[in-house]
């Protein structure tokens, strides 16, 4: 008898209901979730601007992101998230598969991960991962056709601006990057030449559109 009910506990009950959480990891979900207002405006502040960036580039067909202008859910996210349109979502590059395998192999700031939300930037090409068990008009239907890409944008900053970073000046910079946790680790002095900064925003946003434009010229990895 007790064994048919551990069983059923652990087969049943668990799978449906999940288990308890141990008090320590209680105790950092919910410091974790002290902050977690503060935390997603960064996450919507640079997913936006990423978005923003793709949606005019010559290589991106669409990018699916309910904050941008010309969206069709926009009035829907206005209403619904009035704080923000979150900062995971989708985009199509031209050309096919290996033009959207090859995206995700060129990348080095953004990291290589299933998961969403994180406090890093992640990037997923879904058809040749979480989906790749579907057929091709599966993938599709789910919206994870065979040149779709998906980014979780991450809140990551600079610490402080080179000493010679030129900033202001009105072209492009060069930050020291020293607070990033995602490829930078060996490397925490590593300097970024930056393509394009906005005034009042996070130069980190400035590092994760030079990444994605330097991985939408399908360069592979070395």
């Amino acid at each position: 008898m007790e064994y048919g009910f551990a069983t059923k506990a652990r087969a049943v009950a668990l799978r449906d209901f999940g288990p308890a959480m141990a008090p320590m990891n209680a105790f950092l979900t919910l410091t974790g979730i002290e902050t977690l207002p503060l935390r997603m405006e960064r996450h919507v502040a640079n997913a936006r601007k990423v978005a923003e960036f793709q949606d005019g580039h010559p290589r991106v067909a669409w990018v699916s992101y309910a904050g941008l202008a010309n969206s069709p859910y926009r009035a829907l996210a206005e209403k619904y998230l009035p704080a923000g349109a979150g900062s995971v979502f989708t985009f199509r590059v031209k050309g096919g598969f290996e033009a959207g395998a090859r995206v995700v192999e060129a990348v080095r700031l953004f990291s290589h991960l299933a998961n969403v939300g994180d406090t890093r930037s992640l990037i997923l090409h879904p058809a040749s991962t979480t989906h790749r068990q579907l057929s091709d008009e599966q993938r599709v239907a789910a919206g994870a056709g065979p040149d779709v890409i998906r980014l979780s944008v991450g809140l990551g900053n600079r610490r402080r601006p080179h000493p010679r970073s030129g900033h202001g000046s009105g072209g492009g910079v060069t930050v020291l990057c020293v607070k990033c946790r995602t490829g930078l680790r060996s490397r925490p002095k590593q300097q970024f030449k930056v393509v394009a900064t906005w005034a009042g925003s996070s130069p980190h946003v400035a590092i994760l559109i030079d990444e994605v434009r330097r991985s939408l010229r399908f360069r592979r990895s070395p």
